[in-house]
Order: C-alpha cells, then sequence, then structure tokens
C-alpha cells in the first residue's frame, strides 16, 4: 500500500485582469502583502515572480501619463498649470510676493537643479509609449 502524494495548491495563474489590479494596486500605495490577499497569493515572492514589470513600472507609467497631460495643459496657456510646472519642475516660488500699492512684487527664487531641458521634449514627441 503506497501513501497518496499531498497535492499543494494549483499554480498562479497570470491574467491581463491580474496584472492591471497588480499595476493599479501598487499606483494606489497598497503594499505587496496586500496585493498577495487581493490575488490569493501566499507569498510575496510569487507575486515578485510573475508581476516584477507591474510592481517596478506601473507607477512610473502613470507618472509618465501625468506629466503629459500636465505639459500639454501649460503648453495650451493653462495659468495654473504654468505655475504648477514653474514652481514643482523648475523650483520657483511665490512665497516672496509682496503687495507695494497696487502692484505685487515677487521675488523668484530658481532651483540650482541640473538637467536636461531637451529630455522632456524628446519623450513627449515619442508619445508611442504613452
Amino acid at each position: 500500500m503506497t501513501a497518496k502524494k499531498k497535492q499543494g495548491r494549483p499554480a498562479h495563474q497570470v491574467s491581463d485582469k491580474n496584472r492591471n489590479l497588480v499595476k493599479f494596486a501598487r499606483i494606489a500605495g497598497v503594499t505587496n502583502e496586500n496585493i498577495c490577499e487581493m490575488l490569493g497569493i501566499t507569498s510575496v515572492n510569487t507575486l515578485k515572480k510573475y508581476y516584477k514589470p507591474e510592481l517596478e513600472m506601473g507607477e512610473a507609467e502613470i507618472n509618465a501619463k501625468v506629466v503629459n497631460q500636465l505639459f500639454n495643459e501649460a503648453m495650451n496657456g493653462s495659468v495654473p498649470s504654468l505655475i504648477f510646472w514653474a514652481k514643482a519642475r523648475m523650483g520657483w516660488s511665490d512665497k516672496g510676493a509682496v503687495q507695494q500699492d497696487k502692484e505685487i512684487v515677487v521675488t523668484v527664487k530658481r532651483s540650482e537643479n541640473k538637467h536636461d531641458p531637451d529630455a522632456i521634449e524628446r519623450a513627449l514627441l515619442d508619445e508611442s509609449q504613452f
């Protein structure tokens, strides 16, 4: 009489639905452990094995799309987008703004960040990646 072999848990089945779930859960800040629970996976190592690209690139992909939209809004003359871009990307500040009679004097403080000014334009020219 031979003993029956214990059957392990069936292998995880990757699907496009699960890939999207992992990507958007990561973007939303859900922990790896909670993503595992959502997928019925018991090990973070298994999650990383099957969904490494989604875990690593999901947030970067969405951030790139948001920056692209912000850039387009700014280039179309959206003043709030232009102001946000100048503050967030160029290090400008309006904290030193002082009203003098009916004029407002703004001291602009520029960041010393060194970056390739053409990198954004080159990236946006290849819209096929978005």
